[in-house]
């Protein structure tokens, strides 16, 4: 009985039964049978056994894959932080253009009416009897008085 490659056998009896046990050193794995019993014409009964070296193919492939998740769950992350900055700035310039439009507006309203307000009345004439009644433009401004008029819109 010789000692497998990366192991060793190991002889016990109990004065009538001889037995031989293998075991293989850190990082190898046993192929075959772990007990073997010597025979009564001294022959060993099945078939010797070896080590093998572990295999790391399995432990670079669940490497690998661990890697992977850390880099996908990194890459979702920063999508995530990506779209939600993007979606803060497209509502803060939502919110600043509707402000501005607003006071824009306001301003213009307050200057059409304070303008309006500043004309005389009887710059209006009305003009409905001389009008096509399908016109519907019947307030118009005199041109005599008010040769140019600017309204700020």
């Amino acid at each position: 009985m010789t000692n497998p490659w990366s192991g060793k056998v190991t002889l016990s009896t109990n004065g009538q039964v001889t037995k031989a046990t293998y075991s293989c050193n850190s990082g190898y794995t046993l192929t075959g049978v772990t007990d073997r019993t010597c025979l009564a014409d001294g022959n060993w009964d099945g078939t010797e056994s070896t080590c093998s070296e572990v295999s790391t193919s399995v432990s670079t492939t669940e490497s690998t894959e661990s890697h992977n998740e850390k880099i996908n769950s990194a890459l979702l992350a920063a999508t995530v932080a990506v779209s939600s900055v993007l979606g803060v700035v497209v509502v803060a310039v939502i919110v600043v253009l509707v402000l501005y439009i607003r006071r824009r507006h306001g301003n213009s309203a307050r200057e059409t009416s304070a303008y309006t307000e500043s004309i005389p009345q009887h710059v209006y004439v009305n003009r409905a009897a001389e009008q096509n009644p399908d016109d519907h433009d019947y307030l118009q401004m005199t041109t005599r008085e008010y040769s140019s008029v600017s309204v700020l819109v």
